[in-house]
C-alpha cells in the first residue's frame, strides 16, 4: 500500500503487550508501519503504543482519554484506530471498519474490513475520507502540521443556513478532541 502526503511516520517502537491484543488484519498493517499521517492530515492511523502522545492507540483505546468513555455508541472493545482531518473516528468492530462522528456522537457500519478502508482511501482519499475542510484549510493556510486538526466553527452538523461562513483553522489533536467532546455533550 502506498499513502500519498505522508507528514508523519512513527517510529516509535511497537507495544507487543497492545499488539498481541489487536486482530490479525491491524497486527499486519503495524508490522509494516507503526503509525502515519497520510494524505496531507486526511487520515491519521494511530500508532501501536500506550504513550501519552496524539498518535497512540493505547490512549485513545482503552487509556486515559478512550474515547468509548465519552461516546456511549461506543463499546469498550471497539477499537479506534484512525481518525480523520477533523477528528471523526474510524474504528473496528467485529473485524468492519465503522466510522464515529465526533460531533454528534453516531455511529455508522462503513460496509468494508480493514484492508477494503485503506485501498479505498488510497484510490480516493478527498471524497472517501470528506477531505474538503482539510483541502479548504490548505488553500487559506498551507500545509497541516502534524499532530493537528482542522477546526471548523460553527460545528458542522449544525443545521445552520447556506450562507453560514465558517472559520477554518488547525488545532492540535487533543484539544481538538476536548472542543469536540464539549460539542457533543451541549448538543445532544
Amino acid at each position: 500500500m502506498e499513502f500519498k502526503g505522508i507528514t508523519f511516520l512513527c517510529e516509535d517502537p511497537i507495544d507487543e503487550q497492545l499488539l498481541g491484543r489487536l486482530p490479525e488484519d491491524l497486527q499486519d498493517f503495524y508490522r509494516s508501519s507503526n503509525g502515519l499521517v497520510a494524505f496531507n492530515g486526511g487520515l491519521q492511523i494511530r500508532s501501536c503504543t500506550t504513550s501519552n502522545v496524539w498518535h497512540s492507540l493505547g490512549l485513545y483505546w482503552q487509556g486515559e482519554n478512550a474515547l468509548y468513555k465519552v461516546y456511549p455508541n461506543l463499546l469498550i472493545s471497539d477499537i479506534p484506530f484512525a481518525q480523520d482531518c477533523l477528528g471523526d473516528q474510524f474504528f473496528l468492530r467485529d473485524d468492519m471498519v465503522w466510522l464515529l462522528s465526533t460531533e454528534t456522537g453516531e455511529v455508522m457500519e462503513m460496509e468494508v474490513d480493514l484492508d477494503e478502508f485503506l485501498e479505498t482511501s488510497i484510490e480516493d482519499p478527498v471524497d472517501y475520507l470528506a477531505m474538503e475542510p482539510l483541502v479548504s484549510y490548505i488553500d487559506l493556510h498551507g500545509t497541516l502540521e502534524a499532530g493537528h486538526l482542522v477546526h471548523v466553527v460553527p460545528g458542522l452538523s449544525l443545521d445552520l443556513p447556506e450562507d453560514t461562513t465558517y472559520h477554518l483553522d488547525s488545532l492540535p489533536v487533543q484539544a481538538r478532541l476536548d472542543w469536540l467532546e464539549n460539542f457533543f455533550k451541549e448538543n445532544t
